[in-house]
């Protein structure tokens, strides 16, 4: 979620985290409607869902929800809290869950 961060009516003010949270609720919001329009095509086996991030952190940002935990700096840095990102990965038939 970028800066500015802002989130539609029904998802304003929805969070204890804020802006962040709010956005971060939209987000999860929108890509569950994603998972539900191929469940609902019965496309699942055949499509590979991948949900990643670009990078880390903007350090500038850390008062605003952003943050590497314990990896070390943040976007704009070859350090680890800067390059490694999440990503979760969903294949049914192909990728185990939880692996």
């Amino acid at each position: 979620v970028h800066m500015p961060q802002f989130s539609g009516a029904d998802f304003y003010l929805s969070s204890p985290r804020g802006q962040i949270g709010d956005a971060i609720s939209e987000l999860d919001w929108a890509v569950g409607q994603v998972l539900q329009a191929i469940k609902d095509a019965n496309a699942q086996e055949n499509t590979i869902v991948w949900f990643s991030s670009d990078n880390g952190p903007a350090m500038e940002f850390h008062q605003h929800g952003g943050s590497a935990g314990l990896l070390r700096c943040a976007k704009g840095t070859t350090f680890d809290g800067g390059i490694r990102v999440p990503s979760i990965v969903t294949w049914p038939g192909t990728i185990k869950p939880g692996t």
